[in-house]
């Protein structure tokens, strides 16, 4: 929490964390060399003298490291882990879920763990995925479309290979489909992978999750007095927003 002169208590949510081995005996080739070296070169050329670090000290920045700067002596109340493993470049990753869970351990009311998906891991990622899932139960996880893949240097979200996650993290309650858009966007409640519903503008094309009581009592009724056997709904609402009525 960050206290302003003037008393003010601003909540604080650094949503882009890492931790990270970067250490000569961790990386693969020059590129691991490389990466973190731009890296610290952004950090030494944009930091206050008497905040920047060494390289060696660089290199490496566990969870205790990490508490201690966050969340003793920094104004953080939230940190969501990105993880970014990087293994053509590091031995073991460069920051993997299993990294990122150390400082989940140690502050688990102020982490936020995200797990991670690379499409072309193919059918074995699926299941890593799912494995990872039941293990971690992460809120979120983290696609980085720039990462190296032997001759692959990075891929597109609108590739034939991410569909197939993408119906995985909606099965996971992470995402939703837009069926009438074919679009996705991310899941804002909890539990509610099989009935969704939502509203959509008709002006500016915004998209909100919605989740009211009332709509599923409704929908309930409905399922009773056709004495249906429904197995998931996906509602959809053509609206104009607050914005747009003002506008």
């Amino acid at each position: 929490m960050y206290i302003t002169d003037k008393g003010e208590k601003v909540f604080v949510m650094d949503g882009h964390t890492h931790l990270w081995d970067a250490r000569k005996d961790n990386r693969k080739n020059r590129y691991g060399s490389t990466f973190i070296e731009t890296f610290w070169n952004g950090h030494t050329g944009m930091s206050p003298p008497e905040n920047v670090w060494d390289l060696n000290r660089f290199e490496y920045y566990g969870a205790k490291a990490a508490e201690k700067d966050l969340f003793e002596k920094g104004y953080v109340d939230v940190a969501v882990m990105q993880p970014t493993y990087l293994y053509e470049f590091y031995n073991e990753g460069f920051n993997t879920v299993e990294q990122c869970s150390a400082l989940k351990k140690l502050r688990p009311e102020n982490v936020v763990l995200n797990g991670r998906i690379d499409p072309r891991d193919g059918k074995k990622g699926i299941s890593k995925l799912e494995s990872d899932f039941d293990k971690w139960k992460f809120k979120g996880v983290k696609l980085y479309t720039a990462e190296w893949r032997g001759e692959s240097k990075g891929y597109k979200l609108s590739e034939p290979i991410v569909k197939p996650y993408l119906d995985k993290l909606v099965e996971l309650g992470k995402i939703h489909k837009v069926e009438s858009l074919n679009s996705f966007i991310i899941c804002n409640n909890s539990n509610c992978a099989s009935n969704t519903a939502f509203t959509i503008c008709e002006r500016c094309g915004k998209v909100k999750e919605i989740k009211n009581n009332n709509l599923t009592e409704g929908v309930n009724e409905l399922v009773r007095e056709n004495k249906l056997n429904i197995t998931r709904y996906n509602l959809e609402f053509y609206v104009v927003c607050k914005t747009c009525k003002i506008n």
